[in-house]
C-alpha cells in the first residue's frame, strides 16, 4: 500500500484560482521524493493538501490508506502523529527554549520525562545544536532556527516527513547537512517527500522528482534503473 496516494486532486480556492490540476502519483513506503518547480507551482499547496491543513476541491488523497477527504476533524491529529513536517518558516515558538521546542509534541504524545529527554538530547546532538538547548529560537541564526525545526520533526520518530523548503534559508554546507540526515532517516525506513526549488541540490543527491508547474504535475523524473509498476 502505497504512503500517499493522489487521484487526480484539485485545489480550487474561491477566487477561482486553481493552486493545484488533476495532480495523481503514488509514493511508495521509504522512497525518497523530491516535490519541485517554482515559486506558484502549488508545491506548499500539496503539502497543506497531506497535512489536512486545507482539504481538496476534487479528487481523492490517501495518507497510510485513510481518505483525508472522508477523515473526520477529531482524526486528524492522529493522522499528524505520524508525520514530521518542516516549513520554511521555522514556526518555531520563541518564548519556549530549543530544549522545549523539540520536546512539545513528544509530551502531547504522552511519553515520560525520561524518553522524551533521551530523543530530544539524542536529535539536538545529531543536529549539533545540542550546545543551544536552553537558548531561545531569537537568539540563534536562521540556519540553526532551522534546524531545531528539523529536530523538532524528527523526533517523533514519523512514518513520513514532509519538509517545505527546509534548506530554503541555508547555505550550501548546511543544506547539505539536512539532505544527509533526511537521507539517515529514509535509510531507516522513513519515506520522504520534500519540496525544493534548488536544482543544484537534486542534482547533489538525485532523487525521483516530480515537477509541478501552475498546478499541474508536468513531469515524473525517476533514476536510472527505477522501474514504474503497472497501477
Amino acid at each position: 500500500m502505497p504512503t500517499v496516494r493522489l487521484d487526480a486532486v484539485v485545489k480550487r480556492y474561491p477566487n477561482g484560482t486553481e493552486a493545484l490540476n488533476g495532480l495523481s502519483f503514488e509514493v511508495e513506503p521509504g522512497e525518497f521524493v523530491y516535490l519541485s518547480g517554482p515559486s506558484g507551482a502549488g508545491k506548499t499547496t500539496l503539502i497543506k493538501l497531506l497535512l489536512r491543513m486545507e482539504t481538496a476541491s476534487d479528487g481523492d488523497i490517501l495518507v497510510f490508506g485513510k481518505n483525508l477527504r472522508a477523515l473526520r476533524k477529531s482524526s486528524i491529529p492522529y493522522l499528524r502523529r505520524n508525520v514530521g513536517v518542516i516549513f520554511q518558516d521555522f514556526r518555531l515558538l520563541h518564548d519556549r527554549t530549543v530544549y522545549d521546542n523539540v520536546a512539545v509534541g513528544l509530551y502531547i504524545l504522552g511519553l515520560s520525562r525520561r524518553e522524551v529527554r533521551q530523543r530530544v538530547e539524542g536529535v539536538l546532538y545529531d543536529l549539533g545544536i545540542d550546545r543551544y538547548a536552553g537558548a531561545y529560537p531569537p537568539m540563534l541564526s536562521g540556519g540553526e532556527q532551522q534546524r531545531v525545526a528539523v529536530g523538532r520533526a524528527l523526533a517523533m520518530q514519523p512514518a513520513l516527513i514532509l519538509a517545505d523548503e527546509p534548506t530554503g534559508n541555508l547555505d550550501w554546507e548546511l543544506s547539505s547537512d539536512i539532505v544527509r540526515l533526511f537521507e539517515s532517516l529514509n535509510e531507516r525506513g522513513a519515506t520522504v517527500l520534500m519540496a525544493t526549488h534548488d536544482r543544484f541540490l537534486i542534482e547533489a543527491y538525485p532523487k525521483r522528482t516530480l515537477l509541478l508547474n501552475k498546478g499541474f504535475l508536468i513531469e515524473d523524473q525517476r533514476l536510472p534503473g527505477e522501474e514504474i509498476e503497472d497501477q
